[in-house]
């Protein structure tokens, strides 16, 4: 028997996120016709297009793939050995949804913009979000308890609660710092972008190690 209590509680906390899915859609569909048959997917850090695909891909694909991200993103806390940890972050994990959820949807409207050929400077407008993606998940990344499928997964964290801990609010800090040398760089070159952006992944797996060896040391020296 359908509990209605649980889908009018569960509508009411996701609506935002049904009604940009289903936005994406409609989007697709009412740009589908206007666009050529061959629209730009992919940019260097130039800022020139590398790379073209079909316009279904991107008027059907990415609404798909949205809504797929989305259903994935629901059911790994179900599947997840660590799942009893979610309800320690729920608030966050949520937001953390919504904000990828956001960024994918931006890059839908980037490429739909791009496909009808307005003047639009794709690489900084892309790399402006993603520091800007990187601000506010790095905002949040603090609060994400151990589990095996959000944050900064190692076997150092993995294997150790307060490795994960440390790493996770380090992390956070680097994570903010980097977006917002991301968005100062656009205007300088783009060699410093992909310093940025690989730094911002690297720091924390090489950090997370470096705070796993120190403190199995400590402990061996007790």
């Amino acid at each position: 028997m359908v509990n209605t209590e649980k889908i009018k509680q569960f509508l009411k906390k996701e609506w935002l996120l049904l009604t940009l899915i289903a936005l994406s859609f409609i989007a697709g569909w009412y740009f589908h016709p206007k666009l050529p048959e061959m629209v730009p997917m992919h940019w260097n850090f130039a800022g020139e297009v590398d790379d073209y695909g079909p316009k279904l891909m991107v008027t059907l694909g990415f609404p798909l793939i949205a809504l797929a991200m989305y259903i994935m993103m629901l059911v790994l806390p179900l599947i997840d050995p660590k799942r009893k940890n979610y309800n320690l972050f729920e608030g966050s994990y949520f937001l953390i949804r919504t904000i990828i959820l956001f960024f994918f949807i931006f890059m839908f409207g980037v490429i739909i913009t791009a496909g009808l050929g307005y003047n639009l400077d794709v690489s900084k407008v892309v790399v402006f979000a993603i520091g800007l993606l990187f601000i506010v998940l790095g905002n949040y990344m603090g609060r994400v308890r151990q589990n095996f499928f959000v944050g900064i997964k190692t076997p150092w964290t993995l294997s150790n609660n307060e490795v994960w801990t440390r790493t996770h609010r380090v992390a956070a800090k680097a994570w903010v710092l980097s977006g917002l040398l991301m968005m100062v760089s656009i205007f300088i070159n783009s060699i410093l972008t992909f310093v940025v952006i690989i730094t911002a992944g690297i720091f924390p797996i090489v950090y997370s190690y470096i705070l796993y060896v120190k403190l199995n040391k400590d402990s061996e020296k007790e």
